[in-house]
């Protein structure tokens, strides 16, 4: 019975885990890179951007942990910036992702202010799957791991600026790769759209909503939110529209000219009534060596998640 009840277990994991979207972060744009790859090299300075994000609800099974990291730069002779970032996420202490790519965007200035970014991303992924902590119930013969699989994988975006506004477009795993060793099941394309919009209300206040929406293959996912910065402090609402589950999330946080730190929490429902629980999200960005001139290349910081 315990080993029926292990397999069935395994079976269950596979069918909701092994097929499921990519990971999305609450603080998006704090992840900038991941989000759209013509946000590369944007800040006209040497950029490093981490985040981390635990998405171990009470009823869900095991550690649910992603992670980013990701460095990007203008480079004048390139007309553009470059960049890389590496992703890590655990699905319940059994499939493994981890993902690094290399990112190039050109800027073209349109006018005065106004400025379009198309990016580009490439790189390889790795899936681990490891069932070891199901060795002891289910016997001394049971095969821990079902293997390591290695894909390559790719994507582009663009992004434009003028003044303070800010849209982009985005498409990842644009070569749809197999990335599992016992089916012939491919990773579907990620589509993103977002816009975002800052007011300067006067006196140090500032207030930017943004809408982004996330399409892969039948799940769709709207996220608008709104931020309110005043001088170095900034404080969010978002909610999430996920298919049938929905989301609130509060962010607050603290942002100048060479930093920006900000922690949020995202409370998750499902149906009317039922509660899946909360995720705690980190995220940080550092800039330095801005004495560059690429001030006609920037595209406008976003206060915002």
């Amino acid at each position: 019975m315990k080993k029926i009840s292990t397999f069935i277990l395994i079976a269950l994991v596979f069918s909701i885990k092994s097929f499921s979207q990519d990971p999305h972060f609450t603080q998006a744009f704090s992840n900038p890179l991941y989000l759209n790859p013509g946000f590369t090299g944007s800040a006209g300075c040497s950029r490093i951007a981490a985040n981390i994000s635990d998405n171990s609800f009470p009823n869900d099974f095991g550690n649910n942990i992603t992670a980013s990291l990701s460095y990007d730069q203008y480079v004048k002779f390139l007309h553009g910036g470059l960049g890389f970032n590496y992703v890590f996420d655990c699905q319940s202490d059994i499939i493994f992702n981890n993902s690094i790519n290399l990112f190039y965007s050109y800027n073209i200035k349109l006018g005065k202010d106004m400025i379009l970014k198309p990016g580009i991303e490439a790189g390889l992924g790795i899936r681990h799957f490891d069932f070891s902590d199901f060795r002891d119930i289910s016997g001394p013969n049971f095969n821990s791991t079902i293997g390591t699989k290695y894909f390559f994988n790719a994507g582009a975006g663009i992004v434009f600026s003028w003044k303070n506004l800010v849209v982009g477009y985005a498409m990842n795993n644009i070569v749809r790769p197999i990335y599992s060793n016992f089916s012939n099941y491919r990773i579907p394309i990620r589509y993103t759209a977002h816009i975002s919009y800052c007011f300067d209300l006067g006196k140090g206040f500032n207030l930017t909503p943004s809408t982004i929406y996330f399409h892969q293959q039948y799940s769709n996912q709207i996220l608008p939110s709104l931020t309110l910065k005043y001088k170095y402090f900034k404080v969010g609402a978002s909610t999430s529209f996920y298919n049938e589950l929905y989301s609130i999330a509060a962010m607050i946080g603290f942002q100048n000219k060479w930093m920006s730190i900000g922690t949020s929490y995202n409370y998750s429902f499902s149906n009317p009534g039922g509660i899946d629980g909360g995720a705690l999200e980190l995220s940080t960005i550092f800039k330095f060596n801005c004495k560059n001139k690429t001030e006609k290349f920037k595209v406008l910081e976003i206060n915002n998640f």
